[in-house]
């Protein structure tokens, strides 16, 4: 069964309740932490009312804000392979010399964390519509990551996204519109 240190001083009273209350809602049949995780997101997909078929956005929204979330985001802070996936990206992108980079997505910005490390002196942009406050409160201490909750038409150098176009309803017409905002005369040659 999936274990995780709730004591982190970034995490709320009532956020490590609501974490133990997810923990506590796991399939003991399953060994597997990431297969635990996916089982937990489903679960609260469909006790929310959520339906692929037949989208409610208003309860999608609400999924998207959910504190599963917050679970998925600390289980990739504490998942070897997860972790070294981000420092390889973060890594290839420090190499690039872009200046500023967006991260489509990006969560509460463990990916985002790793390249604003690698590259203080670019600005990362982390895409997020639903930003948690522990994703905000965990990036304060990086001057150069800023949440915005939409995208600048021709702007970044880099825009990288992990394990979000699954989650969009259009995703080819998401992947145009992300397209567009990076610079065709980005560093590295011609956008990536």
């Amino acid at each position: 069964m999936l274990q995780l240190n709730l004591d982190n001083e970034k995490i709320t009273q009532d956020e490590k309740e609501q974490l133990q209350n997810l923990l506590e809602m796991q399939d003991p049949s399953i060994a597997d932490d990431l297969e635990q995780i996916w089982y937990l997101m489903d679960k609260i997909w469909d006790e929310m009312g959520c339906d692929n078929q037949n989208l409610d956005w208003g309860k999608i929204g609400k999924y998207y804000s959910h504190p599963i979330w917050l679970l998925n985001g600390l289980f990739i802070e504490n998942h070897d392979l997860s972790m070294q996936i981000r420092e390889n990206l973060a890594d290839y992108i420090a190499k690039q010399g872009f200046e500023t980079i967006c991260d489509y997505g990006g969560g509460f910005g463990t990916l985002a964390k790793s390249i604003a490390k690698k590259c203080p002196n670019s600005t990362i942009y982390i895409y997020e519509p639903h930003p948690s406050r522990y994703g905000l409160e965990c990036t304060k201490e990086f001057g150069n990551i800023v949440f915005t909750d939409s995208l600048q038409e021709d702007f970044y150098d880099c825009v990288i996204s992990t394990d979000v176009l699954e989650h969009v309803e259009f995703p080819l017409k998401t992947f145009e519109e992300i397209t567009k905002s990076v610079k065709l005369d980005s560093v590295g040659g011609g956008g990536t």
